[in-house]
């Protein structure tokens, strides 16, 4: 592993404020070191994310706060997750903006994206509407085993219930069946030239493939839904969610 650049060598590199030969010799060792071209791109991830978070003026004053007032011992910087590398910054490096970096990455995981995005499908009632079908009302008694038992059943299920069985999959945290059944909602949509809960499969795929540690997939998915400004779904999604959602990819 390659010990001789610290955090804020990396960081002038990223901002191009590095001198040409540090430059260069940063370049190189990319090249050449695998461990550091990661630590780089967490590095790059975690300051995009600092910014999209709205931490930025905070840690900046903190900073200045603290380079006014520091003492001139090293400090000790416990290693975490980043292990070697944060254990060989020194107390030149900013303080804060270590323990924000920390932050963001230690933080961010499926988990926690998950549980920030736990925006569970209702049935729609409309006024006027007697009875429910036997999925639907499955679904509402939320007996989500039973819900995808139903939709096994039958022999050319419709969207609807190929969409409610995604739903009730996704309750029970199958990823798997969650993905299987929401893309074939996708090919339903396709064959009958329709757009049939279209932003639904969208926002839900997103979950499905962080709950299934496919952070690619789920990367794709919010950049898709974050392009159209007419989506149902892009209220409830961010350029913040799609950095953690990279950093994830980074960690796992």
């Amino acid at each position: 592993m390659n010990n001789q650049y610290d955090l804020e060598q990396l960081e002038a590199y990223l901002h191009g404020t590095a001198n040409s030969e540090q430059q260069r010799q940063i370049q190189e060792a990319l090249e050449q070191d695998e461990e550091l071209k990661r630590q780089l791109a967490i590095l790059e991830l975690a300051l995009k994310s600092i910014r999209l978070s709205g931490w930025q003026d905070d840690i900046k004053l903190a900073q200045r706060t603290y380079l006014q007032n520091r003492k001139p011992e090293n400090l000790q910087v416990k290693q975490v997750f980043l292990g070697s590398w944060l254990g060989r910054i020194a107390a030149s490096l900013v303080f804060f903006l270590i323990g924000a970096l920390i932050l963001v990455v230690m933080s961010t995981s499926p988990e926690s994206f998950l549980e920030s995005k736990s925006i569970r499908y209702r049935v729609p009632v409309t006024r006027g509407t007697i009875e429910l079908s036997e999925m639907e009302q499955a679904y509402r008694r939320e007996k989500f085993e039973s819900v995808l038992s139903l939709h096994q059943r039958q022999t050319a299920p419709s969207q609807k219930s190929t969409f409610l069985a995604a739903m009730a999959a996704l309750e029970i945290e199958n990823g798997p069946q969650a993905i299987q059944l929401l893309q074939a909602v996708r090919i339903q949509n396709q064959e009958s030239d329709s757009m049939l809960y279209e932003d639904e499969v969208d926002f839900y795929l997103v979950k499905a493939f962080v709950m299934t540690g496919n952070f690619e997939e789920a990367q794709k998915e919010i950049q898709q839904i974050l392009r159209d400004p007419n989506h149902s779904y892009r209220g409830n999604l961010s350029r913040w969610d799609e950095w953690k959602v990279k950093i994830m990819n980074l960690k796992y």
